[in-house]
């Protein structure tokens, strides 16, 4: 690799090296990153829950939304369940909500074909997915740094701080 692409993090007498490109070094800033994940997943759960809404309140209204049921109410439980757990720092909240998201855009496809997939859903769905993995790449990071304070705790003979 490159000179400085990659970078020594120390925290007490523990050290990793991380590769620039990926560098989450503080549990702060994964915490910031994970957030995205979050976010997309609760406008998911949103936007769904106002098509649904919407479909059965004024039917005519969403006509190109004509795939849209009541049951997909669980995929918009399923999308704030995981908003919430990747708000905590869940690696299993943000993997399913990224499998989950993609799911669902090859199940769209499949329904609706390419006329579903006008430049702004293309758009939306780059969007979703790129935040979806900041949230893995969040979780992961900030309990791979969660896991290197305890570590360094344990091997220092202090405990880590709650």
């Amino acid at each position: 690799m490159p000179e400085g692409s990659r970078v020594e993090v120390q925290c007490g007498d523990q050290s990793a090296t991380i590769r620039r490109y990926d560098m989450i070094a503080t549990k702060e800033g994964a915490i910031r990153t994970a957030r995205w994940g979050s976010y997309a997943a609760f406008a998911g759960a949103f936007f769904i829950s106002i098509a649904v809404l919407l479909k059965y309140a004024q039917p005519t209204a969403l006509g190109i939304y004509s795939w849209i049921d009541r049951w997909a109410l669980i995929d918009a439980g399923l999308f704030l369940l995981i908003g919430i757990g990747i708000w905590k720092m869940s690696r299993a909240a943000a993997v399913v909500g990224l499998v989950l998201y993609f799911q669902e855009t090859a199940w769209k496809w499949d329904k609706m074909g390419s006329t579903g997939f006008g430049a702004v859903q293309v758009l939306w769905t780059i969007l979703f997915i790129i935040c979806y993995v900041q949230g893995v790449r969040g979780t992961f990071a900030y309990q791979a740094l969660l896991n290197l304070e305890k570590r360094s705790a344990s091997v220092g003979g202090t405990r880590a701080p709650r």
